[in-house]
């Protein structure tokens, strides 16, 4: 699921990609010895999983688009 396809999911599959993330998190607890089901525990995969998708929602940005052509040349050294 790359840059392109998460820029142009569908909620749907942007649904799909927050339960791989959730189940990866809950992957890791079982591996370091934690219990997913624990008390509390158990929402922080899917608060783990929008966090991320957050932090790294800049992925998707075009750096075209957000410059919009404001870059332009000046005559002077400093």
């Amino acid at each position: 699921f790359g840059t392109r396809a998460r820029r142009e999911a569908t909620p749907q599959q942007a649904q799909e990609n927050v339960e791989k993330l959730k189940g990866a998190v809950r992957t890791i607890f079982e591996c370091i010895g934690e219990d997913p089901e624990r008390e509390g525990l158990q929402r922080t995969p899917e608060r783990y999983a929008k966090a991320m998708l957050y932090f790294t929602k800049g992925y998707e940005e075009n750096v075209r688009d957000l410059v919009n052509g404001a870059i332009f040349n000046e005559d002077h050294d400093e």
